[in-house]
């Protein structure tokens, strides 16, 4: 088994420079860098793609939550089993850092 390990954002962006840089197709690069080559892919589109991503799309808003939403609701972020209800007249500026720092 090998030893799997964490990148941060900027690390994979450096992968990718380096894998255009050095003209290989994602496979030859993989093999030299001892990369899983699908995994590589998959995070290069998502990364270099955001929309192509299926866990970062947008979900449609039902009749139900958008009048609640009109009527002073919450907007309610919800992954996997944790949800979080923030007030509507919550500032959109620490609304979108918050989701920037949990990505």
């Amino acid at each position: 088994m090998t030893e799997r390990t964490r990148r941060t954002k900027d690390e994979w962006l450096a992968l990718f420079k380096r894998q255009e840089e050095s003209q290989m197709s994602n496979s030859e690069f993989c093999r030299q860098e001892n990369l899983n080559d699908k995994y590589y892919g998959k995070r290069k589109k998502e990364m270099l793609d955001p929309a192509s991503s299926d866990e970062l799309g947008f979900i449609k808003l039902s009749k139900k939550h958008r009048r609640q939403m009109s009527n002073g609701g919450v907007i309610a972020l919800q992954h996997n089993h944790t949800s979080l209800h923030i007030p509507l007249h919550t500032d959109p500026h620490w609304v979108a850092s918050l989701v920037k720092a949990l990505s």
